[in-house]
């Protein structure tokens, strides 16, 4: 695997191409985030520094998509890096074999994740 400055690099030249669905699988298969249930990414509106909104979409047990926004890679990488890690909690969760009903219990393990990396280190 390729270092961190060396991803943030690849990142940013994908960001600068307005490249963000290019980097953004860049980073899945490089940190081994891939998972059966992910069916692809869509952009969103523009995230501000206030509000950076990442979701898992799709109807339980069927593949999902995450949307993010087009400017994803506009704030850290480190920070956005976790963003997309707490999506992938839920594409897990809402695999059939997987399956958490309760969006309360799907955030909180997501969250839960994103502090203390158990499922991805």
């Amino acid at each position: 695997m390729k270092s961190y400055p060396e991803h943030l690099q690849i990142v940013n030249t994908f960001h600068e191409l307005g490249e963000t669905i290019a980097a953004v699988r860049f980073l899945i298969q490089e940190y081994g985030l891939e998972n059966p249930n992910f069916k692809g990414f869509e952009l969103r509106e523009k995230a501000k520094p206030e509000f950076i909104l990442m979701t898992t979409e799709g109807a339980l047990g069927e593949p999902q998509i995450i949307r993010i926004p087009e400017n994803t890679f506009k704030y850290p990488l480190h920070l956005m890096l976790n963003l997309l890690l707490h999506e992938m909690i839920h594409m897990g969760q809402k695999m059939t074999e997987n399956l958490i009903e309760d969006k309360n219990e799907r955030e909180w393990q997501a969250y839960y994740e994103m502090l203390f990396h158990k499922t991805f280190p």
